[in-house]
């Protein structure tokens, strides 16, 4: 992954959780985590994609797939065309993704 210039800020609790899960990565991918940074940022990818894929219909892998290809590819165009459909669609809709996203919106 590549290194940037910016710094993102944490809670500590989210850093206890990082920490927590890191062994759980580890064993999953076979693989030590060089660092917590590294830990933390393959975790913010996967979630990142899992947000975009929970856009989508849950039966279209395909979809799902190609999607997330091309926001691997250019993830500003993804997000710019998934944020212009988004404000088209009525609001019971983004509710449900706030409830599902942050359940405590319930």
């Amino acid at each position: 992954m590549a290194k940037g210039n910016r710094k993102l800020e944490v809670s500590k609790e989210t850093i206890e959780k990082i920490e927590s899960f890191r062994p759980v990565i580890e064993l999953v991918m076979e693989e030590k985590m060089e660092s917590l940074d590294y830990c933390a940022e393959l975790i913010i990818e996967m979630g990142l994609e899992k947000m975009v894929t929970d856009l989508l219909p849950k039966d279209n892998k395909e979809l799902q797939q190609t999607m997330i290809a091309m926001f691997r590819k250019n993830p500003k165009f993804v997000s710019e065309f998934i944020l212009e459909v988004l404000q088209k669609e009525p609001e019971e809709g983004k509710k449900e993704l706030k409830i599902e996203w942050r359940p405590e919106y319930q």
